[in-house]
C-alpha cells in the first residue's frame, strides 16, 4: 500500500481504519447486510414491474416514486456501512489496495460482470415476453425505471460480492 495522494483519499483511509463495529464482525452479520442491501435493490426491480404493468398512471408513479426513494436512502446506508465492513476493497483507489485487496478487488468485479451479463439477458427475455405481437409500444417510463434498476445493481454488485465473501478475521493468538 502507498501513500494517500490527496486530501480526499487520506479521509477515505482514515474513516476505512476504523474499527469494524461489532454486529459485522462475523461473516453471518455480514452477510445479513448483504441481505439488507439485496432487499433494497429489491425496491428497485419492483418499481419496474409496477411501472411495466401499471404506467402510465399515477399509481405506477407513486409507488415507483416511493420504492426508488426508500432504495436509494436505505440503500445508501446499507452500502455505506459496507464500504466500511469491507475497508474500501472495490473503491479505494488501486495504489491505496494491498495484494489481497487488490485481488479480491478483480474477483468481485469478475464475479460482478458475469452477474450482470445474466441479469441484462434475463432483463431482455422478460421484456420480449412482455411485448405484444400487436406492435404496441413499451411505456417509456417503464424503460427509465428498468435502465435505473439496472444501473444501480452493476454499481451495488461488486460491493455486495466482496462484503457475502469476506472470511472472518483470524484471532489473535493472545485471546486463545
Amino acid at each position: 500500500m502507498t501513500t494517500p495522494r490527496t486530501k480526499r483519499e487520506e479521509r477515505l483511509l482514515a474513516v476505512l481504519q476504523t474499527e469494524v463495529p461489532g454486529r459485522y464482525a462475523t461473516q453471518n452479520g455480514r452477510r445479513n447486510l448483504v441481505r439488507a442491501g439485496i432487499a433494497c435493490l429489491a425496491l428497485f426491480y419492483v418499481s419496474t414491474v409496477v411501472c411495466w404493468a401499471l404506467a402510465p398512471s399515477d399509481t405506477a408513479m407513486y409507488v415507483t416514486l416511493a420504492c426508488d426513494g426508500i432504495g436509494l436512502v436505505a440503500g445508501a446506508l446499507v452500502l455505506g456501512q459496507m464500504v466500511v465492513v469491507t475497508r474500501g476493497t472495490t473503491r479505494l483507489p488501486d495504489h491505496l489496495l494491498d495484494e489481497r485487496q487488490a485481488l479480491e478487488k478483480l474477483r468481485a468485479h469478475s464475479t460482478s460482470h458475469r452477474m450482470t451479463v445474466m441479469l441484462l439477458f434475463a432483463a431482455l427475455f422478460g421484456i420480449e415476453l412482455g411485448m405484444t405481437s400487436d406492435g404496441d409500444h413499451s411505456p417509456s417510463a417503464a424503460v427509465v425505471v428498468t435502465f435505473v434498476a439496472l444501473l444501480v445493481t452493476v454499481a451495488a454488485l461488486p460491493l455486495l460480492v466482496t462484503t457475502w465473501r469476506m472470511p472472518d478475521p483470524i484471532p489473535d493468538e493472545d485471546d486463545a
